[in-house]
């Protein structure tokens, strides 16, 4: 089997089958799909269980709350047997043609143990952005790519090949962890071998209006904890680490800037930006976000 679908849920009676279906639209057929419950108390199992009645690839498992999506990704990855994991979040949606794209990708380029691509967001009928990816494999390779660029991918927008998950491992599913334990998995397959990128729009990201409020600071902390964690790992003759550490340490300061700007929290914002500035005065970007804070445009 090609390719095992994980589709962690919690309470998306509403919303799941948008997902679901459209995984099963794929002109590509050679593939899973396990939704993992992750402790739903509303229609979910009978809508998927219905599905699973009709079609042989799709697979319901309940399970009690593990407390993140983590937890429910990596039950679906012991259950897998394909020999990429693509993961789907419950509220996202991916193109007719994403696995067959994928599949063409990975046919010319064997050595890979990830694939990643781009992505549009939406909220309601709007549009919000595009998450866009590298249009071709990074010179430098994949792990310095990250280390110095940061994450570029989406879960529900990248593979990981059975081999690598094996020699990683699955996501960490530690609370100090959460929100960026898709990014701590991607670094640490990098280490390995490399990713390939695909600058094609192959899945919908949705989300809510109010959604990039929430917890700003936390998500942060916990993406500059993880970050540290991986550098301080590093060989220290391959990499330089006191830079890593100040860009990192610059760069969190800057996200938390960037999403109290965004969020209209002006006040919280400068004094982020301002520490960016103070860690790196050349962060253009930094500068362009504390103007819009100072004129709260």
């Amino acid at each position: 089997m090609k390719f095992s679908v994980i589709i962690p849920t919690y309470n998306r009676e509403s919303i799941i089958l948008r997902a679901v279906n459209s995984v099963l639209r794929q002109t590509f057929d050679d593939y899973e799909l396990i939704v993992v419950d992750n402790g739903s108390i509303d229609g979910t199992r009978e809508l998927v269980e219905e599905l699973s009645a009709q079609d042989p690839r799709v697979h319901y498992h309940w399970q009690e709350n593990s407390g993140s999506p983590a937890g429910s990704r990596n039950t679906g990855i012991e259950l897998s047997k394909g020999d990429w994991v693509a993961f789907l979040d419950s509220d996202d949606s991916w193109e007719p043609t994403k696995l067959e794209t994928i599949q063409k990708v990975l046919d010319q380029n064997q050595h890979l143990r990830g694939i990643g691509h781009s992505a549009r967001i939406v909220a309601g009928e709007r549009v919000l952005s595009e998450r866009r990816v590298p249009d071709a494999m990074p010179p430098e390779g994949t792990l310095r790519f990250f280390l110095k660029r940061g994450n570029c991918l989406t879960t529900s927008a990248t593979l990981i090949s059975r081999e690598a998950l094996r020699m990683v491992g699955p996501f960490n599913p530690s609370k100090n962890y959460a929100t960026v334990e898709d990014f701590d998995l991607w670094i640490r397959v990098a280490k390995e071998g490399e990713f390939g990128f695909l600058d094609q729009i192959l899945t919908t990201l949705y989300v809510e209006e109010d959604q990039l409020s929430r917890q700003i600071d936390l998500q942060q902390d916990n993406l500059g904890h993880m970050m540290r964690n991986h550098i301080r790992d590093l060989d220290p003759l391959q990499f330089d680490q006191k830079m890593l550490y100040r860009l990192w340490e610059g760069r969190i300061e800057y996200y938390k800037g960037r999403l109290h700007t965004q969020c209209g929290d002006f006040s919280r914002a400068r004094r982020n930006l301002w520490n960016a500035l103070r860690i790196n005065p050349s962060d253009w970007r930094a500068w362009v976000f504390l103007m819009r804070s100072l004129v709260r445009i």
